[in-house]
C-alpha cells in the first residue's frame, strides 16, 4: 500500500485510497513541510482550488507544482508523481481549456475518478513507477521490461525518442509523463484491450475471453506503470496471431474468419464470439475502434478526428459513422472531425437523413 499527500482546503475524497491530509500553509512553510515529510509519502494528490490567502499572499496548485517539479530537477526534493483532483462537477472541462499546466501533473481526477476501484491501481503504479524511474542505473530497456533483441523491433524513431531522456538524465517525471501520453495512452506500439478485441475479431462479451487473454501474457507490457495500464505490444500479438492463424493479413480478414481461425488452433476456446460492425458499419476487418463507443471499427467505415497524434508511430483517431449522426462533426465538445473529413461527412448525413 502506498500513501499521497493529500493537500486541500477540505478532505473531500472517498474510496479505498490510502491519503495523508493536510491543509495547505503558506509558501514558505508548505515547500519546508513537504522537504521533511517526502520520505513518509509516496506522492503527492493536490487540489485544483488550492488558494491559500495568508500573509505572503495566495498561490495556486499550479504554482506549487511548478516549484516542486522544478526542485525535484534541481535534485532538493526526491521526484515524486503529482496528481490533480478537484469535487467540482465541470472541473474537467475547465482544466483540459488551458493547456499552461498539463505538463505539471501526472493525471487529473474528479471526484468521482477517485471513487473508482482502478483510482487506487494508478495511484499504485505511479509510486513504484516513479521509484524505478528515480533509479540511476535504469536504462530504456530496463524501463520498458523489454529484452534487447524486442526493443531493437520497436519503432526506431520512438527509440531514438525516448534514448534522448536517459542520455539527458532527464528526471523521473519527464519520462513518467512521456510513457503516459505519448506511449500507453495512445494506440500503436502498444494497444489496449479494446484495439486487441477488435483486431483479433474477438467480441468482448465471449465467455472465454478472459481465457483467451491469459493466452496473450507473452506480449503483455510488463515495463513502468503496466499494473494499472493493461497493455500488449502490438509485435508480439502480431508474431503470436501468425502463430496460431497461419500466415494471413490480420486487417483484411473478416472477423468471422479471425475467429475461426482461433477456435481451431485454441480448440478449448469454443465460446468465442465473432465482433459484429456498429450500425451504419458494413466492414467486419477491424483494425481500431470508435473513439466515441470504444466498439472495433474499420477505418473505412470512420471519420479521422482531429486528436493530436505527436509522433509517427502513433495511430490516428477515428470515430464510426453512426458516432458522427448522433454528435455530428464535433462530438458534442468532446472530439471533432479532422478538417479533411467535413465535405465527406457533410455528403453522409445528407444521405441518412
Amino acid at each position: 500500500m502506498c500513501t499521497f499527500l493529500f493537500i486541500s482546503i477540505q478532505n473531500h475524497t472517498q474510496g479505498n485510497l490510502n491519503l495523508e491530509f493536510q491543509k495547505p500553509l503558506i509558501w514558505g512553510k508548505m515547500l519546508q513541510f513537504i522537504k521533511e515529510k517526502q520520505n513518509t509519502f509516496d506522492g503527492l494528490l493536490l487540489d485544483w482550488q488550492l488558494q491559500v490567502e495568508a500573509e505572503g499572499g495566495d498561490y495556486s496548485s499550479a504554482a506549487l507544482a511548478q516549484e516542486l517539479r522544478v526542485l525535484a530537477t534541481q535534485g532538493g526534493l526526491i521526484d515524486l508523481p503529482i496528481l490533480l483532483c478537484s469535487a467540482q462537477d465541470d472541473f474537467k472541462a475547465k482544466y483540459y481549456k488551458d493547456s499552461t499546466s498539463h505538463k505539471l501533473f501526472d493525471l487529473v481526477y474528479s471526484k468521482d475518478d477517485l471513487k473508482k476501484d482502478h483510482a487506487q491501481l494508478e495511484f499504485i503504479a505511479l509510486a513504484e513507477g516513479y521509484k524505478r524511474l528515480n533509479n540511476t542505473s535504469k536504462t530504456a530497456q530496463t524501463t520498458l521490461a523489454i529484452s534487447p533483441e524486442d526493443y531493437a523491433r520497436l519503432d526506431v524513431r520512438f527509440q531514438a525518442e525516448f534514448e534522448r531522456f536517459f542520455t539527458l538524465k532527464s528526471p523521473a517525471h519527464q519520462i513518467a509523463q512521456f510513457l503516459l501520453r505519448e506511449l500507453l495512452e495512445r494506440q500503436g506500439i502498444l494497444i489496449d484491450e479494446a484495439v486487441l478485441l477488435a483486431r483479433l475479431g474477438v467480441a468482448k462479451s465471449s465467455p472465454d475471453w478472459e481465457t483467451l487473454k491469459t493466452q496473450l501474457d507473452c506480449a503483455k507490457y510488463k515495463g513502468v506503470f503496466g499494473e494499472a495500464w493493461e497493455r500488449w505490444w502490438w509485435f508480439r500479438v502480431e508474431k503470436w496471431c501468425e502463430q496460431k492463424m497461419g500466415y494471413i493479413s490480420i486487417q483484411n480478414t473478416p472477423s468471422t474468419k479471425r475467429v475461426n481461425l482461433l477456435k481451431r488452433a485454441l480448440p478449448d476456446l469454443q465460446n468465442l464470439v465473432p465482433a459484429l460492425p456498429i450500425e451504419y458499419c458494413n466492414s467486419d476487418e477491424f483494425w481500431t475502434v470508435c473513439y466515441a463507443t470504444k466498439k472495433p471499427l474499420d477505418y473505412f467505415d470512420g471519420f479521422k478526428t482531429n486528436v493530436h497524434v505527436h509522433y509517427e508511430w502513433q495511430e490516428p483517431v477515428y470515430v464510426s459513422n453512426l458516432a458522427v449522426l448522433e454528435h455530428g462533426s464535433k462530438g458534442d465538445g468532446k472530439w471533432e472531425l479532422s478538417p479533411t473529413e467535413i465535405s465527406r461527412f457533410e455528403e453522409f448525413k445528407n444521405r441518412h437523413r
